[in-house]
């Protein structure tokens, strides 16, 4: 059976939105330049349409082309659905569950589209090396940060200290990491295994 239209719709939100997000995070760190995005036939239609004429990208140019990407992708998945649900004339949630394929889409062309963006940035950002070792090394942190609050709990701030007899501490471990940003993990980090290598 299918999702509910609403998770249909979520699910969808979702991906355009992380594509997005992705595909901005790409440009500003200079993983991404325009020049590599030429061969999408997607990205020459966001470029014409904002009227960027391939000079320099700069801020405001880039914000808007990712807003573009958004609507354009939101219009579309608005606009095919409505006509699929025209169509298919479901009277009840169960009805939708029972069709044969998920009732909200995109259409064709921009199903292509969205098919593109996301093995470009798979090949161009997801997997590029400095990505790797971006992820490598937050791996190593929070690892290193389990195991040396695992072998002494007493490191963990009080009010998280303080949970370990009702919750486990092993989820209370779990549960701080997850609260901690990236900086304040790298920080917590260094002081603790940099005490160990510079006596």
């Amino acid at each position: 059976t299918r999702g509910s239209l609403e998770a249909q719709i979520a699910n969808f939100v979702d991906e355009l939105t992380y594509s997005a997000h992705d595909l901005d995070d790409g440009l500003l760190s200079g993983l991404i330049v325009p020049e590599m995005l030429n061969e999408l036939e997607f990205w020459r239609v966001l470029v014409n349409r904002v009227g960027w004429k391939g000079t320099r990208l700069d801020e405001v140019t880039r914000h808007r082309i990712i807003r573009e990407q958004i609507g354009f992708l939101v219009d579309d998945l608005v606009q095919t659905s409505s006509a699929r649900i025209d169509t298919a004339n479901p009277m009840s949630p169960q009805d939708i569950a029972s069709l044969r394929e998920n009732i909200v889409q995109f259409s064709p062309i921009v199903q292509k589209y969205t098919v593109d963006l996301k093995r470009f940035l798979y090949a161009n950002m997801y997997h590029s090396p400095q990505v790797i070792t971006v992820a490598r090394r937050s791996d190593r942190i929070i690892e290193g940060l389990f195991l040396s609050y695992e072998a002494e709990p007493r490191q963990l701030p009080t009010q998280w200290q303080a949970r370990i007899a009702q919750d486990g501490v092993h989820r209370v471990i779990t549960d701080h990491i997850a609260s901690l940003t990236d900086r304040s993990a790298a920080v917590e980090y260094r002081r603790m295994y940099d005490a160990l290598t510079h006596p």
